[in-house]
């Protein structure tokens, strides 16, 4: 019974901070929309699939998470978490889609380590980490612009 009563207790908890902040809470949501979008389209076995999420990572996630983080920066008690956690959650979903898409036998002028079966190509790590440098400029860039403005704002009342 008490298990019971802890779990509601829990539920409880988080729907009040839902109810607390669905502004933050939207933000949330929304970025898990769209990396479940992403993880859908690498998952799919064809090509077109691949190249959806291409397209996403290049032409639809910069933008919607400097939106995003432009958002959850207006919100009175926001901080730089939110933004480090859009940027890491993206890190394993960039590594599927891009070792994914480029990965296979190895290239002669590529260097690669085998791990068991799987060949993993350090040619692929540059473009995760490229990818991973535009998610971290587009996230923090929009948080930091809200922060910079409240922060003038206060200084000059």
């Amino acid at each position: 019974m008490s298990t019971t009563n802890n779990s509601l207790s829990i539920l409880s908890k988080s729907g009040s901070w839902i109810r607390g902040n669905p502004g933050r809470f939207a933000c949330m949501l929304i970025v898990a929309v769209l990396y479940g979008l992403l993880l859908a389209c690498i998952v799919q076995p064809d090509y077109e699939g691949f190249m959806a999420a291409a397209l996403m990572i290049n032409f639809l996630v910069p933008p919607v998470l400097l939106i995003i983080n432009i958002a959850a920066a207006c919100f009175r008690k926001s901080t730089w978490k939110f933004p480090l956690g859009c940027v890491a959650v993206s890190l394993p979903l960039l590594f599927a889609l891009i070792h994914g898409f480029e990965g296979g036998p190895c290239a002669k002028a590529d260097v690669c380590t085998s791990i068991g079966g799987w060949q993993l190509s350090w040619g692929c790590m540059e473009q995760i980490g490229y990818f991973m440098l535009v998610f971290t400029v587009f996230s923090f860039v929009g948080f930091a612009l809200v922060r910079l403005i409240k922060h003038f704002l206060r200084a000059h009342r």
